[in-house]
């Protein structure tokens, strides 16, 4: 089990830290690259989540996000999941899109902008917001915001684990 958690920390580290690259590089090619390293880092980090809290609730990995599996409707790990699967704008809902494919997103900041600008021959990568931006009416969770709801789930799971 701790090999397990060490991967998803491992995965975790290195999203946080390609996020955080992106936001302050000046370098849009680089930055929208840091992005796409940063999405997959986190997508793995859940992928391998899901691998802890199969080992630790004895299901299957894939029943966990399985709605019409009898084992996830019967435990509140996974109820707590398919709740916020349906939470418009929720931080699970926005995980599982950025895992379908990270360059579907816009970003909305400086760089991408004089990049779209200075470099008009080379096509347009459009990848997740890394600013504040409102959607309506809501604010849109940055990348790095969307790395810390997963990382706070994942801490107050593993925290709850041990209390049990």
């Amino acid at each position: 089990m701790s090999d397990i958690k060490s991967r998803v920390n491992t995965y975790l580290y290195a999203a946080q830290t390609q996020a955080k690259q992106a936001e302050t590089s000046t370098n849009a090619a680089l930055a929208q690259a840091a992005v796409v390293g940063a999405s997959l880092s986190l997508k793995y980090a859940w992928e391998a989540w899901l691998e802890e809290l199969s080992a630790y609730l004895k299901i299957p990995a894939d029943a966990l996000q399985d709605e019409s599996s009898e084992l996830a409707q019967n435990m509140p790990d996974c109820q707590f999941l398919f709740a916020q699967k349906q939470e418009q704008g929720s931080w699970y809902q926005r995980l599982l899109a950025l895992s379908v494919d990270p360059l579907l997103y816009r970003e909305n900041s400086p760089h991408s902008r004089q990049a779209a600008s200075t470099e008009a021959s080379v096509p347009r990568i459009e990848v997740i917001n890394l600013t504040e931006t409102a959607i309506e009416g809501d604010r849109e969770l940055t990348l790095l915001e969307l790395i810390e709801e997963v990382k706070t789930y994942i801490q107050q799971r593993r925290e709850q684990q041990t209390e049990w």
